[in-house]
């Protein structure tokens, strides 16, 4: 049976167009209605609304990719849900915990589908990893973590993604990937707390509801060299090891084993130096899995919205 095409509609200038708009123009059976962003422009073949709410009553799509800030977001997820479109919404979900489960109580009665883009589940190295992790299966009674980096929104003073209250901060705009990461890897998190701060360095300890020991060091205002780094050792110092020092997290990660006091012994490396492009491919994937979810049924989606209000209530604890 041939699927039918699907409308989509995006809602957000910058990442809006820069990532999702050629991540869905990539993908079969898929025609994009509009886009409804604040300055107005044009492109051959698609319209352009000032007003989201025009738009949506006007195409009335089959899917909305949203692109804006969370608070925004929230009020454009209420009024797709009363509508009964589907969405693909941005990490983090909402501007707290609370919201989160208000939108997910209204979400649960409609049939409708919703996922959020979190594409960093998408990166070829962390997929890798995750099959690694299956194959080498005793690397998991201890996990060290490191994301430390200068973010280069901290510029940005009014920016919401510095606005605790508005759906920014360290945690909710970055610790979001970060904690989606952990579950996707090591499955839920039975507890994480942060114990210490020092040097702008967040220092957090906590555990998997399979007994894995979890030792994170986090920040997104450390002056040095960026690394991105993720250790799995076993009880006898054998370790497994997703590492990433540049300043793109959607590429140039190595993967190597390492017995302890021995050399390194590299499995899988991923040179890759378009971040935006890598971004974009990763988006697409999140996109046709959610398509796939219209047709599929019982197809399970990892980054849905109840795996968003999990990561919300694991922030707001931390």
């Amino acid at each position: 049976m041939m699927k039918k095409k699907v409308s989509i509609c995006i809602i957000g200038g910058n990442y809006g167009l820069k990532t999702l708009l050629p991540a869905a123009l990539e993908i079969k059976n898929v025609i994009i209605k509009a886009v409804a962003i604040k300055n107005i422009r044009t492109k051959k073949n698609i319209s352009f609304y000032y007003s989201w709410k025009k738009m949506i009553n006007e195409c009335r799509p089959d899917l909305v990719l949203i692109a804006v800030p969370p608070k925004l977001q929230s009020t454009i997820l209420k009024f797709l849900i009363k509508k009964q479109i589907n969405f693909l919404a941005q990490k983090p979900l909402t501007y707290n915990f609370n919201d989160a489960k208000k939108i997910f109580h209204k979400f649960n009665k409609k049939n409708i589908k919703a996922a959020v883009d979190l594409n960093f589940l998408k990166i070829p190295a962390i997929s890798k990893y995750k099959k690694l992790l299956k194959k080498y299966a005793g690397l998991r009674s201890s996990v060290e973590i490191k994301w430390l980096f200068k973010s280069g929104t901290l510029k940005e003073k009014k920016s919401w993604k510095n606005i605790i209250k508005d759906g920014g901060g360290s945690y909710l705009n970055f610790g979001f990937h970060l904690i989606s990461l952990i579950i996707y890897l090591f499955g839920d998190i039975k507890y994480l707390k942060r114990h210490n701060r020092k040097n702008k360095v967040d220092y957090l300890k906590g555990e998997t509801k399979k007994g894995q020991r979890l030792k994170i060091k986090f920040s997104n205002n450390c002056v040095s060299k960026n690394i991105f780094s993720i250790k799995s050792t076993n009880t006898k110092k054998k370790s497994l090891v997703l590492e990433n020092r540049s300043a793109n997290y959607h590429g140039n990660f190595i993967i190597y084993n390492k017995d302890n006091f021995k050399k390194k012994n590299i499995i899988f490396k991923d040179i890759s130096q378009n971040s935006n492009n890598s971004r974009i491919v990763c988006s697409r994937l999140v996109i046709k899995d959610l398509i796939k979810s219209f047709y599929k049924k019982n197809y399970l989606l990892f980054n849905d919205l109840e795996h968003a209000v999990k990561v919300h209530q694991i922030i707001s604890n931390i």
